[in-house]
């Protein structure tokens, strides 16, 4: 089942994250036709229960379409959507219009309104999930003004509600957004990391020089072995947070897949530009795709020494003073399904 779906998400994927149409929507914010494809598709209720006419599927079966998201370079928040509307199927919420992000930076106003800082995808979320006053709301983007930032390509901005806005829809007691937000840009990140090292290797074997490909030369193969070991410890460690069920607060396995996660992005990123040299940078090749957003999701939800330092904190709180004690109990999962897979 696991890999029915996730195939069925790679091909959906594949076919809808074009170049011109990531592209596109980076630059006109308009991702409806996309989003509407996908809403078709019926993933974003993956994790909506089958008594609510949803997928009922676990957390770690919605792993496979972070990744897809990832590896597609998908401009929309798919896996924040998901997550709410199995929120909202679970209180009794009609389901969303539109796709869904979180704000974790969040102040209220003096004029009663709302300011939500580095709201990931905010361009093109019609809802941003928060907290305030110790409740969960979904405020409507619509009611929002948008301040910032002007980076090239990035559907990340600051939004303003002047007011509460009447649209408002209330989701009940504080949630942990940070936690799983970090786990879903874990897996997104993952997937962006292993389609950027399939581009560089392809493009290592592909670019001649003196006679040979670069990548039969000793130093870009240490290169390339170093990219992938950090490619492929992010994927582990994404996938355990995922199997390891739906985050909450503090979550250790949260901490640790960003924060292996968020270390990587630097090594990564540049060891694919610099196999690349100067083709990398072109707007025209697609590696920015990936690069580009691996950068900035690093920093949403928390960077590494964020999460490394509530591992730290956790680590030394713990009743047991051994590091493979600590590792046993609070940094390792069981799931049948992360086994077979």
């Amino acid at each position: 089942m696991d890999s029915l779906f996730t195939d069925a998400a790679e091909k959906l994927l594949a076919k809808l994250c074009t170049l011109e149409t990531v592209r596109q929507v980076e630059l006109t914010h308009d991702g409806a036709a996309m989003w509407a494809a996908i809403e078709e598709s019926g993933f974003t209720q993956t994790w909506v229960a089958e008594s609510a006419d949803g997928a009922g599927l676990s957390w770690h079966d919605g792993f496979g379409l972070l990744l897809a998201a990832g590896r597609h370079a998908l401009p929309l928040p798919l896996g924040p959507t998901m997550y709410v509307c199995s929120l909202l199927a679970a209180s009794g919420h009609t389901q969303l219009a539109g796709c869904a992000t979180f704000a974790t930076q969040v102040e209220p106003t003096a004029q009663g309104g709302v300011l939500a800082h580095a709201v990931p995808f905010a361009h093109v979320a019609a809802w941003v999930a928060m907290n305030v006053n110790g409740k969960a709301w979904l405020l409507p983007t619509s009611a929002a003004t948008h301040e910032g930032p002007a980076v090239y390509g990035s559907l990340q901005s600051r939004l303003r509600w002047a007011s509460w806005p009447a649209q408002a829809m209330a989701l009940g007691e504080a949630k942990p957004w940070r936690e799983v937000g970090a786990v879903l840009w874990a897996g997104m990140m993952a997937g962006a990391m292993s389609a950027a090292l399939e581009r560089t290797l392809v493009y290592a074997n592909e670019r001649a020089q003196f006679g040979k490909s670069i990548g039969k030369f000793q130093a870009i193969q240490q290169q390339l072995s170093q990219m992938a070991e950090h490619v492929h410890a992010v994927h582990m460690a994404a996938e355990m947070a995922f199997a390891n069920g739906a985050p909450v607060a503090d979550d250790p396995m949260a901490a640790l897949a960003k924060a292996r996660a968020s270390q990587a992005v630097a090594l990564v990123a540049a060891t694919a530009h610099g196999v690349h040299g100067a083709m990398g940078t072109t707007a025209e090749y697609p590696l920015h795709l990936w690069t580009r957003r691996l950068h900035e999701w690093r920093m949403d939800f928390g960077s590494e020494a964020h999460w490394q330092g509530l591992l730290g904190a956790s680590l030394l709180q713990h009743s047991k003073p051994s590091v493979i004690d600590f590792m046993l109990d609070r940094l390792s999962v069981e799931d049948t399904a992360m086994a077979i897979a």
